[in-house]
């Protein structure tokens, strides 16, 4: 029994300490357990809770003191240390949440901010829910979790949609947002709404190809699938409103996700304002804004431009139309009247234009039609001829037009802007020989050379020393006495002399004629001086004035300066005006003319019968002399046609109280004539040919013109 009782005691205290080793190997991992779970609610920032149906009091874990800012210990806590903790704003809800689950025996959860004793806020998730225990009845337990940084998230982005949706709502551009998938509008603004006309009903039922015209699809689709950002459109898209107005919109646009879809934000930027501007600039920059046609410079590119079969095969045809005599519209009738003439010419030409080619405005009245086919061009020329034959209709009047035609031919390999100077250079040689119409040849080229070449050389010339002044003298008929000479202007260029006619116009073209004539009548003053001083007072020095630069209005000082500087007397010096300069501006003429006369300069009108021949300016200026032509001296005693010119012409000579002279006296009968029908003077080849200063001196102190007068008394 002993034994037995021993044994017993020794098993018996085995499984003791058995179960001890157990008890504590359990309470070990529970104790690990429980540190695993106490740092797995310290890193969650979790903590547990649960209340007593019976005292009402809370248990709570530590991390769920730390949450509510509540001190640590092991004690329970009443239920109104919790409430006290929650948000004022938070915590009626929170009560009547929990006591209405409490009274059901329901779960519940709630999210609600505590207030830390240090003032700070935080947001709690509390969840919790009744639970049997076998010892106390029921118990509500539950746990506490730290929310805080995901409310902050979710009101940052809650933020972050508020303003999303302000600037999208109130943005003053139109913005929407699409599927990529089906193009289908998702979402639009109020100014998209205002912009194109649709309710925001209407776009959301639209997909965006409906506010793109016809054809624009396969771009669009195309610009979709470009997966580039960011997507600044470059180009400038074309959208149409619900009113059918089309509007340019450059379009702003990034890939978003939008409601579960894939999706794309756009901002349309409406930039018809500035694409207009862009194009009116545009549009100036290649046209004449007056008539609505290309700029010259503009017609020359195209045509450079054009390319293809027709092209190689053909060169292309200019026709240069020069406005002749518009000049005179603007004095007469007013400028408003030119430019109706201009506009209306700038119209049908352009008509033309639309059939054949292009057509450009040249400032200068003219006009530059370029054609494609200019084996045609007799089709273009004919309308141009058919479009100047009709009369135009303006405020003061029908008025017709007429122009000069210069042709050209664009050759193989040559620049657009030779061909079009080609037609020009032709437009100048049909005004110059008074022709409709002329065709360009290399000859004009060669005489346009050599007339560029001229006036370059005129430049120069008075710096050189090329001028001279030759003296034709001029004989009163009746008594045979020299009362003056002629001073003719000389021109030599490498020992030899360029004609009058050549260098004379080129001189008033270029503006040189004003520092050639200021020349010329110094010269003239200075030889009259010497003549003065070799005992020949009586003979005058006439100088020949040019239109340019009588109208210049300076003629008059320049002669009052040389009469004071070479101290010459009343009379010594005249001048020979032309009717066209008195014709241009007849006002200023006179004003020039009484100016002459008050100093002592007798007033001669030359080539008289070649030009207007307005009787009104014979009746009002102040005149002295009128020369009758060579044209009409010559022959006169043999031709009864010019001898009933000169008739005439001395009739109203002698009625108006004038001096007569005759040019280009060269044969005794003529002299004779001239004697018998009462011409006062003559000068011509018969009496002497122009001679230097010297020579003419010389001749003078001879006595040469005895002679003149003794075979001009021979039958």
């Amino acid at each position: 029994m002993l034994l037995l009782y021993w044994l017993g005691m020794r098993y018996l205290t085995r499984r003791v300490a058995a179960a001890e080793a157990v008890r504590r190997s359990v309470h070990a991992e529970l104790q690990r357990q429980a540190d695993w779970l106490g740092k797995a609610q310290e890193a969650a920032r979790t903590g547990v809770w649960a209340i007593d149906a019976t005292d009402g009091q809370v248990h709570v874990s530590a991390p769920a003191r730390d949450l509510f800012g509540l001190p640590h210990g092991s004690a329970p806590l009443p239920t109104e240390a919790f409430f006290e903790r929650i948000h004022e704003q938070d915590r009626q809800r929170v009560e009547a949440g929990f006591a209405e689950a409490w009274g059901k025996r329901e779960p519940f959860a709630f999210e609600y901010r505590v207030v830390l004793p240090d003032g700070a806020v935080r947001w709690i998730s509390a969840r919790g829910a009744p639970v049997a225990h076998h010892d106390a009845g029921q118990r509500m337990t539950g746990t506490l979790m730290d929310i805080t940084g995901r409310r902050q998230q979710q009101a940052q982005l809650e933020h972050a949609e508020s303003q999303f949706r302000e600037l999208f709502e109130r943005n003053p551009l139109p913005f929407w947002v699409f599927d990529i998938a089906t193009l289908r509008f998702l979402a639009v603004n109020a100014a998209a709404v205002q912009r194109y006309g649709y309710s925001r009903e209407e776009f959301l039922a639209m997909t965006i190809l409906q506010i793109r015209p016809e054809g624009a699809a396969t771009a669009v689709r195309h610009s979709v699938a470009d997966a580039a950002e960011p997507r600044d459109s470059a180009p400038v898209w074309q959208h149409v409103t619900r009113d059918g107005r089309f509007i340019h919109v450059r379009i702003h646009s990034s890939t978003i996700r939008f409601d579960g879809h894939d999706a794309r934000l756009v901002l349309a930027e409406d930039v018809s304002e500035r694409v207009a501007y862009e194009q009116d600039l545009q549009w100036r920059a290649t046209h004449e804004e007056s008539t609505g046609l290309l700029h010259l410079r503009s017609l020359l590119d195209a045509v450079d431009g054009w390319s293809g079969a027709d092209a190689a095969r053909c060169a292309q045809a200019f026709v240069h139309v020069q406005l002749r005599d518009l000049e005179l519209v603007s004095p007469t009738f007013g400028t408003r009247t030119r430019e109706e003439i201009i506009l209306c010419m700038a119209r049908r030409l352009a008509r033309i234009g639309e059939g054949h080619g292009l057509v450009a405005y040249v400032p200068s009245d003219a006009f530059v039609l370029a054609m494609r086919q200019a084996e045609n061009w007799h089709e273009l020329v004919d309308a141009v001829k058919a479009a100047l034959a009709l009369s135009i209709d303006a405020d003061t009047g029908c008025h017709r037009v007429q122009a000069w035609l210069g042709i050209a031919f664009q050759q193989p390999g040559e620049a657009a802007e030779q061909a079009a100077g080609h037609a020009a250079l032709a437009a100048l040689e049909a005004r110059a020989h008074n022709q409709s119409t002329m065709h360009y040849s290399a000859r004009m080229a060669e005489r346009a050379a050599e007339r560029l070449a001229t006036v370059g050389r005129l430049r120069t010339a008075l710096a050189n020393a090329e001028f001279e002044l030759f003296y034709q003298p001029i004989l009163r008929i009746g008594d045979g006495a020299v009362t003056g000479a002629e001073a003719l202007l000389r021109w030599r260029v490498d020992g030899a002399y360029v004609s009058p006619a050549t260098f004379i116009p080129l001189g008033e073209e270029s503006g040189m004629i004003v520092p050639i004539g200021e020349w010329v009548i110094d010269q003239a003053a200075q030889a009259r001086q010497l003549l003065g001083a070799r005992g020949h007072d009586s003979i005058s020095i006439a100088v020949n004035i040019s239109a340019v630069q009588f109208m210049s209005g300076a003629v008059p000082g320049h002669l009052r300066r040389a009469h004071a500087h070479y101290r010459l007397p009343r009379g010594a010096l005249h001048v020979e005006l032309t009717e066209t300069a008195m014709l241009q501006r007849p006002e200023i003429a006179r004003s020039a003319m009484e100016e002459l006369q008050r100093e002592g300069v007798c007033v001669s009108i030359d080539d008289f019968g070649t030009g207007f021949s307005s009787m009104s300016y014979l009746r009002d200026l102040p005149l002295n002399h009128l020369k009758i032509d060579r044209s009409f001296v010559q022959d006169v005693h043999r031709n009864r046609r010019n001898a009933s010119i000169c008739e005439a012409l001395i009739a109203l000579g002698r009625g108006l109280g004038l001096e007569l002279i005759a040019e280009g006296v060269e044969d005794a009968l003529e002299l004779q004539w001239l004697r018998d029908h009462g011409v006062d003077s003559a000068q011509g080849f018969l009496i002497a040919r122009p001679m230097p200063l010297q020579d003419f001196a010389a001749w003078l102190e001879r006595g040469a013109h005895a002679g003149t007068q003794g075979t001009a008394d021979a039958p």
